[in-house]
């Protein structure tokens, strides 16, 4: 569950305009309508100046807590900038507290006024609680949740805090932002834990990356379920190929949260993996798209408008460069292959490790681009590795140039050995390493959880 609170306090004497104060609540509705609509949660009603988001009702995702807290730190990045009189010169403060909290709740709906529904149990409270001791424009979680969305975002510890309804002292922690894709990591026993039984697998792509090397080109899509391991594979294959000099590593992630966000890996990754676009000031961010480009040997003066309509940079009046006055199809179109352009350029000069992973989440943009590089038959020096799930579909996937890998469950010989590494140092009795395979079906995540 997330709650979020705003505050609006005059600094002056006299109380904050009524009217002011309504229209910025106006505000706070359609940010949070918003959100709440990416994020897929379920708005409670209640004050207009407090929010509060549940999720996994009514409809129950793997990643729910996930969800509640990004959806806390976009809520609170859209206060940040929400304009409201006064502010600017001082009159006038606005801040905003979060704090999200798992746990279980019976909902009972709709209630009999028909106006939401009634939920029975202490996270409601609990959740509140953490609101309450947030500092201003932070978002502060449990100890419980923390466990769940740790691999997900950058925190830091606030402490153990007393907590009746928690029973006693817990650790809170403050959220600060979410962790690129890919750069989680997991523990030694977790990462090893998930590639047992995948030897095969990691073999053949190995051997594929040989073939990249001597100068071929490699399309594979591998499928599995949500949990049989394709990213810890992925993870250990990249950090296989690493270790060949002068490599190159691109990654698109696909998010759930973005399916309808045009290009919305393709722009992540020409941030932080191919421009490395760190600077806030866009003059040298520009500068720095320039001096990639020319390193590529790609025309900049035609690649350089394509690419900062592309990621929503300004061009200064003073620039030689000029965006075309073509249709919007026609931009897109030669932005498009200015894409495959960059890539064919980074796999001549070294070879290249493509991932993309989550193509079921792709929005359809990235999805058309894809299909442009894939019908251009295999790139030399490029390795294209893709994760889906069982049930994603694309035409292109029959063709002759890209392998399909299904992943399959454990055997129980694979599952037990799970189960012993993610065990660690402590020995189980052999009929709780039986009921563990058992109950988990051959899905490695499963078994690291119920471990």
């Amino acid at each position: 569950m997330l709650h979020c609170s705003v505050r609006v306090d005059s600094l002056a004497d006299d109380e904050v305009d009524p009217e002011d104060l309504a229209n910025a609540l106006k505000g706070l509705e359609q940010i949070s309508s918003a959100i709440v609509e990416q994020y897929e949660g379920y708005r409670l009603p209640g004050n207009p100046e407090e929010v509060s988001v549940m999720f996994g009702y009514p409809h129950a995702h793997d990643d729910d807590a996930r969800r509640a807290v990004a959806a806390g730190l976009a809520m609170l990045k859209r206060i940040r900038v929400m304009s409201f009189p006064g502010v600017a010169e001082g009159e006038v403060s606005v801040c905003a507290h979060a704090a999200a909290h798992s746990g279980l709740v019976v909902v009972n709906d709709p209630m009999v006024d028909g106006t939401g529904v009634s939920i029975v149990g202490r996270v409601p409270r609990i959740t509140s609680w953490l609101e309450s001791l947030a500092p201003d424009n932070a978002l502060v979680i449990s100890q419980i949740t923390h466990r769940l969305v740790s691999s997900h975002f950058q925190s830091v510890d606030l402490g153990p805090h007393e907590s009746v309804q928690l029973g006693g002292k817990v650790n809170l922690y403050r959220i600060e932002d979410a962790l690129e894709p890919g750069e989680a990591s997991l523990g030694d026993n977790h990462a090893s834990s998930r590639l047992e039984g995948r030897e095969l697998e990691l073999r053949l792509l190995e051997d594929r990356w040989e073939n990249v090397i001597e100068g071929e080109g490699q399309f594979i899509l591998m499928k599995g379920e949500a949990g049989i391991g394709k990213s810890s594979i992925v993870r250990a294959f990249a950090g296989y190929v690493s270790q060949t000099d002068n490599t190159r590593l691109v990654s698109w992630y696909c998010s759930p949260y973005e399916r309808n966000s045009e290009f919305f890996p393709v722009i992540q990754s020409l941030k932080t993996r191919i421009f490395d676009l760190k600077a806030k000031d866009s003059d040298r961010k520009l500068k720095k798209i320039e001096d990639v480009l020319s390193k590529l040997s790609i025309n900049v003066p035609t690649a350089m408008p394509l690419l900062a309509n592309l990621l929503s940079l300004n061009l200064p009046a003073r620039s030689s460069y000029k965006l075309s006055s073509a249709t919007s199809q026609v931009l897109r179109n030669r932005t498009m292959e200015l894409l495959i352009d960059i890539f064919r350029s980074m796999a001549i000069q070294n070879p290249v490790l493509f991932t993309i992973e989550g193509l079921q989440y792709a929005d359809p943009s990235t999805q058309e681009v894809l299909k442009m590089i894939l019908e251009q038959g295999a790139i030399t020096g490029m390795f294209l590795l893709m994760t889906s799930r069982p049930e994603f579909k694309a035409e292109w996937s029959n063709r002759p140039s890209v392998m399909v890998l299904d992943l399959h469950r454990l055997s129980r010989r694979d599952a037990a050995k799970v189960v012993e590494r993610a065990a660690g140092d402590k020995q189980l009795p052999e009929a709780l390493v039986k009921r563990i395979v058992d109950e988990t079906d051959g899905m490695p995540m499963y078994i690291e959880e119920l471990t």
